[in-house]
């Protein structure tokens, strides 16, 4: 008798990886031309304004990132990034045109 084999699950991971960068990474960078005229008219904000996030967060991630990496295992990073990407987006669905909520 076979021994039982165990069910491949890597692509179930890659295609959930696949949406999860989609949605954390695609929409917030590389959609954010769609946005700039809701933000101009609803919120009153300048476009610098509105592109100010990007440089912001690549200036922590390149200051943070190298302090973190070394110190914490890849599975508590993940599930802190995780996290922080859902207050992100609660913290998005929320806006109401104040700018520091941004």
């Amino acid at each position: 008798m076979y021994p039982m084999q165990r069910k491949f699950f890597g692509w179930w991971i890659a295609l959930a990886a696949f949406f999860t960068f989609g949605l954390s990474v695609g929409i917030p960078y590389y959609n954010i031309g769609f946005f700039y005229d809701y933000f101009q008219r609803d919120f009153g904000w300048s476009r610098s304004n509105i592109t100010l996030g990007f440089p912001l967060a690549a200036a922590l991630t390149i200051w943070f990132g190298p302090m973190v990496i070394h110190r914490f295992s890849p599975r508590k990073l993940i599930l802190a990034g995780t996290v922080l990407t859902i207050i992100a987006f609660v913290g998005f669905a929320n806006m109401g045109g104040f700018f520091f909520i941004y």
